[in-house]
């Protein structure tokens, strides 16, 4: 390897399994500190666990939790379904970066 290339077949395939290692290692190394971090940031009084309560109202649907409450207009909600347990809904992407806050 005089000039960065390899010079047979035994050094490409050196160079190809170092690279996979590599990248297969940085990886789940970003993955393993993005878990950790998301254990220890995420806790109930920043809304983020715990329960929420929501409400379908004529305005929009409204979310409450320890720490936030927010809605998000029916404008922006093209599909709302509602099961035992679940309230499914799809909001159009432009307006979720628009979306009102309740103080």
């Amino acid at each position: 390897m005089e000039d960065g290339l390899p010079d047979g077949i035994e050094d490409l395939v050196t160079v190809i399994i170092s690279a996979l290692l590599s990248g297969t290692g940085g990886f789940l190394t970003y993955t393993l500190i993005c878990i950790i971090s998301i254990l220890f940031t995420s806790k109930e009084k920043n809304g983020t666990l715990g329960q929420r309560k929501y409400a379908i109202t004529p305005e929009g649907l409204y979310v409450k939790t320890i720490a936030n409450k927010g809605i998000q207009i029916w404008e922006g909600v093209t599909y709302v379904r509602k099961t035992n347990s679940y309230i499914l809904t799809s909001y159009q992407l432009s307006v979720l970066y628009n979306s009102q806050t309740l103080f």
